[in-house]
């Protein structure tokens, strides 16, 4: 059996890396009635990137992610998918059945290439768990790069731009009678350090 689920999303960001004003001075629209087409491609665009299916492997607003686990993982850390993570809470199902919390004082966030890494404190006496959950153990946390626009990297909002221009402007699989030309510095070169290479 594997040790941890797959992460699965708690509380969506509360606000998209690029505002509205900055995609629409970028995009040269000074009027109101395509909105919603350019809110989607945003959306469609940050979609692509983030996330635990997106390219870059991370998330760019703050938002909540969940992992359960089959078991406390012993001295080592929890290993924890994503990086950047700001705050996490440990809930746990007793032998008894019921859900309780670890208390937060015995917590010890750390970031690794890999992600981040959550470390229980030597004090810690591991209760015994539910052996009717196949994850007993589940950890909530906060991950991103900030709760506004500005605490994401100027690199990713860049990049986030020219791919609602491309979407915004190209609004079909295949234009007939243009000819592609690739920017030199680019979408992919702007997200390049940002990266994750999960194996």
């Amino acid at each position: 059996m594997e040790s941890t689920s797959i992460p699965k999303l708690k509380i969506a960001p509360s606000t998209l890396p690029v505002s509205m004003s900055a995609i629409k001075a970028h995009l040269a629209v000074d009027f109101d009635d395509d909105d919603d087409l350019i809110e989607a491609c945003v959306k469609a665009a940050v979609s692509r990137l983030e996330g635990y299916r997106g390219e870059l492997k991370r998330c760019l607003i703050n938002q909540t992610w969940e992992q359960s686990f089959c078991c406390w993982p012993g001295t080592s850390p929890f290993k924890l998918w994503f990086p950047d993570v700001s705050g996490a809470v440990i809930s746990y199902v007793g032998e008894d059945g019921v859900s309780k919390q670890v208390d937060s004082s015995v917590l010890e966030l750390d970031e690794s290439v890999n992600g981040a890494e959550l470390y229980l404190a030597k004090s810690f006496a591991p209760p015994g768990l539910s052996r009717a959950k196949r994850y007993p153990v589940k950890v909530a946390y906060v991950t991103g790069f900030g709760d506004q626009p500005e605490d994401v990297p100027a690199a990713i909002r860049s990049a986030i731009k020219m791919m609602v221009g491309h979407m915004y402007n190209t609004r079909e699989d295949v234009v007939i009678g243009s000819v592609a030309i690739s920017v030199p510095r680019s979408s992919k070169f702007m997200l390049e350090p940002y990266l994750r290479f999960v194996g």
